[in-house]
Parts: structure tokens; C-alpha cells; sequence
């Protein structure tokens, strides 16, 4: 028991939220990805997966000029209708072919988020956009496309990352923390990820798919019950889900001048 004349003094225990919880590591930006030939990444975990909520899909990259590229592609099965939706420096969001021209800022780091919500059929409300640099109207407006509106779930046949749904293009420059959320974010959290160009750890973690760090390759646990029975090399998912990304024609050694993994 404390004393009253302070020489014995009780030491309260820490409380409050938090205590006993690791912090977060401090964000920084490391290692970046980059294709070579046509090397991408496929996350396995996604594919014959439905979508029926809102997705997100948010990266970070520096390009020194516009190329026949894609930083993100995801495509539905439907053998009969060319279902899919592309993150790329042609067209932004596109879906079903179809997208906007745009020209990014070159030699800065580039932070783009773009959405698409199947839940969306009312025609004043937007169900697809991209936002570039926390800045709504800086390309691809947020707006209505009707083709994401056709069917009421998507069935997922690819899901490529660093790549277009056919794993066929170049990415000549580098891209960095790469995450799938399923929500469409706020403007609120996009500035907030946004952190003036710095970058920031995610704003909210509960809402992570996938979030992709790259900075090594390693030899991973792809097995829905994470019990060692589909160990594959590629590249860790720090959301928690387990939803790694499976390394494809790329070059995963860290002593080659190609090797895919290179300073941001």
C-alpha cells in the first residue's frame, strides 16, 4: 500500500486503448516493383471469388512518361461479354474496354486510388472513378458506367497486379504499396493515405484485402487453411488475409540487374 507523505509511491499500470498492442512499423517507402518481358503477379485466393461490394484498389507510382502499361487487372467470367476492369496509364478505371485518356504528372511519385461498385445501378450516382494525388477532380471524375451495373456479382477469372488481365504488358517503372480494400474510400482517407505526398500506413485496416509492401520475394503459405500444403514464391500480403501474390515470369533474384524488386 502507497504511503501518504509520497515516499512509497503506488505505481499505476498503463491503460487505454492500445495498451499491450505493438504499434504500426512507420511508413516508408522501400523497395517498388517493376516488370520485366512479361513478368506480373496473380493472387490466386481471388480467383473464383465473387465480387459483390464495393472494391478499392490503391497504389502508389512514378512514371517518367505515359506507356502501354497496366498497374492492376481484374477480369469477371462471363465467356459471352469482355467483363473486366484495368488500372493503367491509358485509361484509368476501365471497364468493358472503355476509359478516358489522361496524362499523369511525371518525375513525382503518383498516388491513385480507383474504384468500381456493382452495388451502383442508380444512374445520378457514380459506381466507377479514379483519383489521382488526393485531388477529386484531378482525372476520371467518379461516374456512372453502365456496363458495371449488368450483372448483380462478378465472378472473378483473373486477378493480375503489376499487369493487364492478359499478363501480357510491361511495366517499365516502379510501383509501391499496392492494397485492395472492400469499400470505396472517402476522400477523407484517400487525403489522409495521401499524407501530401509523403504516403501513410492505411487509414483503416478493418476494410484490407490485400496490401503489398514489396520488399522481398518470399517462399509463402498459398493454401487456404495455412497449412503448408501450396507453398509458392512471391510477394507477402500485410492485410492479415493471407492473400498473397504469386510471382509470375518475374525475376526474383536479388543479385540479377533485373532483378524485379528496386528502390522506390
Amino acid at each position: 500500500m502507497a504511503s501518504r507523505n509520497g515516499l512509497n509511491p503506488k505505481i499505476r499500470g498503463p491503460k487505454g486503448v492500445g495498451y499491450g498492442r505493438a504499434l504500426p512499423a512507420a511508413f516508408g517507402f522501400g523497395n517498388g516493383i517493376v516488370t520485366n518481358a512479361n513478368g506480373y503477379l496473380s493472387i490466386p485466393a481471388f480467383i473464383g471469388a465473387n465480387v459483390t461490394t464495393p472494391i478499392s484498389f490503391e497504389l502508389w507510382t512514378k512514371i517518367s512518361s505515359i506507356f502501354n502499361y497496366s498497374w492492376c487487372g481484374i477480369k469477371f467470367n462471363y465467356s459471352s461479354y469482355n467483363m473486366h476492369f484495368n488500372i493503367d496509364a491509358r485509361g484509368g478505371a476501365a471497364t468493358h474496354d472503355s476509359g478516358s485518356a489522361i496524362t499523369f504528372p511525371t518525375g513525382i511519385y503518383n498516388h491513385i486510388v480507383s474504384f468500381f461498385d456493382p452495388t451502383i445501378t442508380d444512374t445520378s450516382k457514380p459506381n466507377i472513378g479514379t483519383i489521382v494525388n488526393a485531388y477529386p477532380g484531378g482525372y476520371d471524375t467518379p461516374g456512372y458506367c453502365p456496363s458495371i451495373a449488368l450483372f448483380p456479382t462478378y465472378p472473378v477469372s483473373v486477378m493480375n497486379v503489376c499487369g493487364d488481365v492478359s499478363g501480357t504488358e510491361l511495366n517499365p517503372y516502379p510501383m509501391d504499396e499496392f492494397r485492395i480494400y472492400n469499400k470505396v474510400l472517402s476522400l477523407e482517407e484517400i487525403s489522409s493515405n495521401y499524407n501530401n505526398g509523403l504516403g501513410s500506413n492505411p487509414s483503416i485496416t478493418e476494410n484490407l484485402l490485400a496490401w503489398y509492401k514489396f520488399q522481398e520475394f518470399e517462399t509463402l503459405d498459398f493454401s487456404r487453411l495455412q497449412d503448408g500444403s501450396d507453398m509458392r514464391l512471391g510477394i507477402r500480403d500485410y492485410s492479415g488475409k493471407n492473400n498473397h501474390a504469386q510471382a509470375i515470369s518475374l525475376d526474383t533474384n536479388p543479385t540479377s540487374g533485373t532483378y524485379s524488386l528496386q528502390p522506390f
